[in-house]
């Protein structure tokens, strides 16, 4: 697959995106892989008013993630998912990705935090390591300047934490 960024972010397209991976990776598209905001035509377009003009945009279902993302080669999209469980969907359905950035995961019943943006819940991170296990770098970044930690040593610390509860 030829992403320039795949990342989980519960915002999908705000500030974070727009003013720092966009820039950083001169990125000329975004695909949102979400079934929801697929679906409705009003959010898409608040999407697109939230993006530089010159940036194109599309919207997809989670399993079309990757015939959306391939679309146009000369032109590698940022794609965008909400939530780890999408992301893991999308891999399973033939979207290959050698790396996942989590960015911002919002705090819900039964979540623990994982990094001050990041919280996952058990089910997170079972998917975590089967993409891991499936070969697929995995880290904990809001912004491209954010500190590149060992994502492995996160996962195991959770994982156990979680045991132990």
């Amino acid at each position: 697959m030829n992403a320039l960024l795949v990342r989980v972010d519960s915002r999908l397209v705000h500030g974070q995106v727009v003013a720092g991976w966009l820039p950083r990776l001169r990125a000329r598209r975004i695909v949102v892989a979400d079934d929801v905001v697929a679906r409705d035509p009003r959010r898409v377009e608040i999407f697109r008013l939230a993006i530089p003009r010159e940036v194109s945009f599309e919207a997809s279902s989670v399993v079309a993630a990757g015939e959306a993302a391939s679309r146009d080669p000369a032109r590698p999209p940022i794609v965008l998912f909400s939530t780890v469980s999408d992301a893991a969907r999308a891999h399973a359905a033939g979207f290959r990705f050698e790396a996942l950035n989590v960015g911002n995961v919002h705090a819900g019943v039964g979540c623990r935090e994982i990094t001050g943006a990041v919280h996952l819940a058990d089910v997170d991170l079972r998917a975590l390591g089967a993409l891991a296990s499936a070969g697929v770098a995995i880290d904990f970044r809001s912004v491209p300047g954010d500190a590149l930690g060992d994502a492995r040593l996160v996962l195991a610390l959770a994982t156990m934490e979680r045991r132990r509860s």
